[in-house]
């Protein structure tokens, strides 16, 4: 698990070191798609990049990472099923 104040750059070269290729897959998929990440954390000790969002579909049709989705309040948080 992944320090719960750490940068997205620093995510990125984390996943990198340990190889998650999907995790830096996803990272570069939403960059290309000019979707705004941040570094989510849920209960169930998954951590890694997210993007927040009102439409789920809208976010997966960017990219071929497998990912899940949590709905918070009116809005998802999409992560790739690969973390830290």
């Amino acid at each position: 698990m992944s320090d719960p104040k750490m940068k997205l750059n620093a995510v990125y070269e984390t996943a990198k070191e340990q190889n998650k290729k999907q995790l830096c897959r996803f990272m570069q998929d939403m960059r290309r798609a000019g979707l705004k990440q941040r570094v989510y954390h849920d209960k169930l000790l998954w951590s890694g990049p997210a993007v927040v969002c009102e439409d789920v579909e809208a976010v997966l049709a960017q990219t071929n990472v497998p990912c899940l989705s949590v709905q918070k309040g009116k809005r998802f948080v999409v992560y790739p099923k690969q973390g830290l």
